[in-house]
């Protein structure tokens, strides 16, 4: 998703949460606890506290000392009451191997392939990919694997070692996984995502790349079968135009419109497009491979919450250097009308909500961007109790041209900020009690050693980022729209109100009494998700 176009960078910080929207949750988790039949030794440092102390008295102490003296001496009172001693122990050693695989739905017909499941394998159960003693036991047994079924499998076979396999009791596993509080144990979670769109299959590991042994491969949805170098290429020895000396091309990280990216064996990567020299030596195959993108894709996905989303991104709208996200949502969890949400979204984004879905938000992106401007874009903020929607004209400044819209989630009823505020009255004088604005926020001086309590960390180091300040004369006219972020900083959970010249935050617990008590459970909701 896109973050807001705020008056100034800091703003943007501040309210860049899309993870909201995507909150993005393992498709398949496969868990293996490995634990050692038997306790092993080990040596550990305890303190021995002296002259009359005892741990209670002694942090009692420092935290006495602290608040008298900035100075403390912490070695010298170390010195005289604490004394360390090494001492040995038993526990159990425990090692829990965690395999997250993310897909989105367009994938999800791939992932019996037989090539993806055992590059997922070798990649789960690769060298250098774990420290010593875990790489002799895992990779020792694991080798070989076509798939991670038969990676459970071997690993269920250990010798030495109790296994335990996350299965459909995950409450029994998770008892096993908290038996021994003291036990040794090293966690590793290998993380892959595995994604399709124009007829290719991509599969990554979750991490930059970087490692001999890291994951990036692509497939070929027609023949199932791996796309390669060779399959691109004449030869894998490459001479750019920018370069002095040929490279060895090893991977192939993305095929669209635009180009192919390859990786090199020193890991450095290379776009070759239609401008480049090398585009010309490209075989048949790979042209018809980038032929097969169309500029955008559509896949489906689902948060943590349940919402399934229907997900539409589109690179270079109408040639521009502009990208654009557009969210749908086709099912909400817990809300009895997702249609009347998606119908008023698609009304404000493209004037009407009739026809084929696809084909509507397709051709109306088009119009989004004029040429020379930034053009329109939207957000969505998915979280407890509310929805909120946006459609921001970045070429424009101020708020004349953008639409908020805040639904109830459990109903589907968009709520405006007249709605939402019952005492009108009561909520414009306390906005024109403060008197100072502090890039979007409004502070009244006359109350500051109050208001500075809930000011803490976050919101000076947001306050960093910003020259938004300076002198608050009020608003005359009652906002037009609000908008909710399910964010929080320090103690403040901001919500937004808009007027056509303003943008002006203020903290939930401060307007709360003038809420209209129909929408109360629902914000309550709302406030409680932020920050999660």
């Amino acid at each position: 998703m896109r973050t807001r176009n705020f008056l100034l960078i800091a703003v943007a910080i501040l309210f860049m949460v899309n993870g909201s929207l995507a909150g993005e949750v393992p498709n398949v988790t496969k868990s293996v606890l490995l634990r050692s039949k038997e306790v092993k030794p080990y040596t550990t440092e305890v303190k021995v506290y002296k002259n009359g102390m005892d741990e209670a008295k002694f942090d009692r102490l420092i935290d006495s000392l602290f608040m008298a003296d900035d100075h403390l001496d912490l070695d010298s009172l170390y010195e005289k009451y604490v004394d360390r001693k090494t001492v040995e122990k038993q526990r159990y050693e425990e090692y829990l191997l965690k395999i997250e695989l993310y897909y989105n739905e367009e994938a999800e017909a791939f992932l019996s392939n037989q090539y993806l499941q055992e590059d997922v394998a070798n990649f789960v159960a690769g060298a250098s990919k774990y420290d010593d003693s875990l790489q002799t036991l895992m990779f020792g047994e694991t080798k070989g694997a076509k798939n991670l079924d038969e990676v459970v499998a071997k690993l269920s076979q250990m010798k030495g070692y109790d296994v335990f396999v996350q299965g459909s009791d995950t409450a029994a596993f998770n008892a096993e996984i908290n038996r021994y509080s003291d036990s040794k144990r090293k966690t590793f979670t290998r993380g892959v995502k595995i994604s399709a769109a124009h007829g290719i299959v991509k599969a990554k590991v979750l991490r930059d790349w970087g490692d001999d042994n890291q994951m990036c491969e692509l497939y070929d949805v027609e023949s199932g079968k791996r796309i390669q170098v060779s399959d691109l290429l004449p030869s894998n020895r490459v001479k750019f135009e920018y370069g002095r000396d040929s490279v060895t091309l090893v991977k192939v990280d993305k095929i669209d419109k635009d180009g192919i990216v390859f990786y090199d064996d020193s890991t450095d990567s290379h776009i070759v497009d239609k401008n480049d020299s090398v585009y010309f030596v490209l075989t048949d195959y790979a042209k018809s491979l980038m032929a097969r993108d169309k500029g955008y894709t559509i896949s489906m996905t689902t948060n943590a919450y349940g919402d399934k989303i229907k997900k539409y991104h589109f690179r270079r709208v109408n040639s521009s250097p502009h990208d654009r996200d557009v969210f749908i949502p086709m099912e909400l969890k817990g809300c009895s009308n997702t249609k009347k949400i998606r119908n008023r979204m698609l009304d404000i984004m493209f004037g009407h909500n009739k026809g084929d879905l696809d084909t509507l938000v397709i051709e109306g992106v088009k119009k989004w961007i004029p040429e020379h401007r930034d053009g329109k874009s939207m957000l969505l903020q998915l979280g407890d109790g509310l929805i909120s929607f946006g459609f921001e004209d970045q070429s424009m400044r101020g708020n004349s041209n953008n639409i908020f819209a805040v639904f109830d989630r459990k109903t589907g009823t968009e709520i405006s900020a007249k709605d939402l505020i019952k005492d009108k009255a009561g909520f414009m004088k306390f906005v024109n009690s403060h008197n100072l604005y502090l890039a979007g926020f409004l502070v009244d001086t006359t109350r500051i050693k109050e208001q500075s309590k809930k000011f803490g960390e976050e919101f000076r180091s947001y306050l960093r980022h910003s020259v938004a300040m300076g002198p608050f004369s009020g608003i005359k006219e009652f906002p037009t729209s609000w908008w909710f972020s399910f964010n929080k900083m320090d103690e403040i959970v901001p919500v937004e109100f808009n007027t056509p010249t303003a943008r002006i935050f203020l903290d939930y617990a401060d307007i709360k009494k003038y809420i209209n008590p129909k929408y109360l459970k629902a914000m309550d909701r709302a406030v409680k998700s932020a920050g999660k």
